[in-house]
């Protein structure tokens, strides 16, 4: 059973990164590139390509961690925080991968896809808010904002203060976001 579980996992990840091969756009990886992108292979598909690919999948933890862990492809980033099952993303997973997050488009998706599902959603904010590293900052309020808007905010005046720190930055998209925060409140 265990040798069946690890080929259907090897085939669906074969089957994957063919399909990341049928829908690469060089033109939209070399947009990418130009913008900033650190990973060393970009395919160039887009959200909506990706979230087709994943609900051909069977979510599984392993299948989503083996991606996640192919660092330099950036498809795989984005398919690995469709594909982790919410129950079984656990505290320490999510610290690991938020440490691992490399631009903000993987921070943007993992927080709308995944993070924002968590029962400890607030508790990654609350953690990473007063963070050296400005990713981890802006990953605390993209978590904020997308729990704001799905209603699953406990303490909203926590929330708030948090964002009017994040107006201080030095960060012109740490500045931002939480200026969308506070508006959003009120």
């Amino acid at each position: 059973m265990k040798c069946n579980f690890a080929y259907m996992e090897k085939e669906s990840l074969r089957n994957i990164k063919q399909q990341f091969f049928v829908y690469r756009n060089g033109i939209v990886a070399d947009k990418l590139r130009e913008s900033g992108d650190t990973h060393k292979i970009i395919f160039g598909l887009n959200l909506p390509q990706i979230t087709d690919i994943a609900k051909k999948q069977t979510p599984s933890a392993s299948l989503a961690q083996s991606l996640w862990d192919n660092s330099s492809t950036r498809e795989s980033h984005i398919i690995a925080t469709m594909l982790y099952p919410v129950n079984e993303f656990t505290k320490d997973i999510a610290h690991k991968w938020i440490s691992e997050v490399p631009t903000v488009e993987i921070a943007d998706i993992l927080c709308h896809r995944l993070l924002k599902y968590l029962d400890f959603a607030e508790d990654i904010i609350y953690k990473y808010a007063d963070s050296e590293t400005p990713m981890m900052q802006y990953i605390s309020l993209r978590l904020a904002n997308n729990i704001i808007a799905i209603n699953r905010c406990n303490d909203i005046n926590r929330i708030k203060s948090i964002a009017e720190a994040g107006i201080t930055s030095s960060d012109n998209t740490i500045r931002n976001l939480a200026a969308n925060i506070i508006d959003s409140i009120g």
